[in-house]
């Protein structure tokens, strides 16, 4: 049987299914900054992020949501995935770039809700 794959320096374990999890990284020029919550491709968990929202459902014994469960309301996602921080301003450039509707109160808010809800 082979052995078990280490996780690198920029993933971590699922604390449910034990697959290697990544996260969004950026580089900021002096070196990279994690910028999205570890998730795991395999069961569907991800790590809950600081704000009151996410502390108060995330599962308390793990720091994480459950597989299942909806990820951080902090998490860059596109048509109701996570996304990365690049995905994430590309589809926002191309919506708001240029067009007046970016003025319009609530625009921006509301496409940015429709962004976290599936295809």
């Amino acid at each position: 049987m082979p052995a078990e794959q280490e996780p690198d320096t920029y993933q971590t374990r699922c604390p449910y299914c034990r697959a290697i999890c990544d996260c969004d990284l950026v580089d900021v020029g002096v070196g990279l900054v994690q910028c999205g919550p570890y998730h795991c491709e395999r069961c569907g968990a991800s790590e809950a992020g600081s704000s009151p929202e996410d502390l108060a459902r995330q599962d308390p014994k793990t720091g994480w949501f459950r597989p299942g469960e909806p990820p951080s309301s902090l998490a860059n996602m596109i048509d109701g995935r996570l996304a990365t921080a690049e995905e994430t301003r590309g589809a926002y450039r191309a919506r708001f770039a240029g067009n007046p509707d970016y003025d319009e109160p609530g625009v921006v808010e509301d496409w940015y809700a429709q962004q976290r809800q599936p295809v």
